[in-house]
């Protein structure tokens, strides 16, 4: 089922369509902030809005002979995409055969629905949705690194695709303030239609009286992470000299967060 967010990102990519592929990978660069929304929902699956609209990135990409030369020549050896390519083979392989190889074999606490009845506890080691989906985003993860490294191939869509982590970066201060600030006046509810995954969503928690940021997010120890990228990418930016005063600016604000969202994901 196609849900409201959805829509808007179909709409997205239709427009990119017209307008070109370093459009598109600026638009998928910052829909990767939308970690608790589904675009899509099959069954238990969740599809995210960036991986419903890499097809789109991929359409507008691979239709022209530079950047289609390019993705392939990022996957073969010896470039680094190449041993992604491997890993991204042997876990889908294994995360769909192993657990039917080993049914049984051990107990695991699992990711996704399984034939039991849903519970806190382990159960024995078998096929869940989790398999699936996984293997399903660690594919979409191998095309996004292809396509992105297509993009990156020219001057100009390098320069494109880093403004586009700026972006990123700034796209994720105004979620971070935005989750305070509807946490703070009880007005969540704003935000559901970007929080319409189907996972568990810890948006409430504090540790004392300081809530523990989530953004766009499901969780604290998630936006950790993105934000960890965001404050490495500016400040590295802001150090070698490019825009420094905003990038710098960014980085700062990126280190306050961190430090705000009392996760050790992001501080360890």
């Amino acid at each position: 089922m196609l849900e409201p967010i959805g829509f808007i990102t179909l709409f997205a990519g239709i427009v990119c369509l017209s307008i070109g592929h370093r459009a598109a990978s600026v638009v998928l660069v910052t829909s990767t902030l939308l970690g608790s929304a589904a675009a899509l929902l099959v069954g238990a699956a969740t599809i995210q809005p960036a991986h419903f609209f890499l097809g789109f990135v991929a359409i507008t990409a691979l239709t022209r002979t530079r950047e289609a030369n390019a993705a392939i020549h990022a996957l073969t050896p010896p470039a680094p995409g190449f041993w992604l390519l491997c890993m991204v083979a042997y876990g889908v392989i294994g995360g769909l055969f192993f657990p039917r190889l080993f049914a049984g074999a051990t107990s695991i606490f699992p990711v996704g629905t399984t034939q039991y009845a849903p519970n806190n506890s382990t159960v024995p080691l078998g096929p869940t949705s989790g398999n699936t989906t996984q293997s399903i985003y660690l594919t979409a993860d191998l095309v996004c690194y292809a396509l992105i490294s297509s993009v990156a191939a020219t001057h100009r869509g390098f320069f494109t695709l880093l403004k586009a982590l700026i972006l990123y970066a700034l796209f994720n201060i105004f979620f971070a303030a935005l989750d305070v600030l509807t946490y703070s006046t009880g007005t969540q509810g704003f935000l559901d239609f970007i929080r319409n995954a189907q996972y568990a969503l810890h948006l409430d928690e504090q540790v004392g009286d300081i809530k523990r940021i989530a953004g766009s997010f499901t969780e604290s120890s998630a936006f950790a992470q993105a934000t960890l990228g965001a404050l490495g990418f500016t400040g590295t930016l802001s150090l070698s000299g490019y825009r420094p005063l905003y990038t710098g600016q960014l980085a700062f604000v990126s280190l306050i967060l961190l430090i705000l969202s009392t996760s050790s994901t992001g501080l360890a």
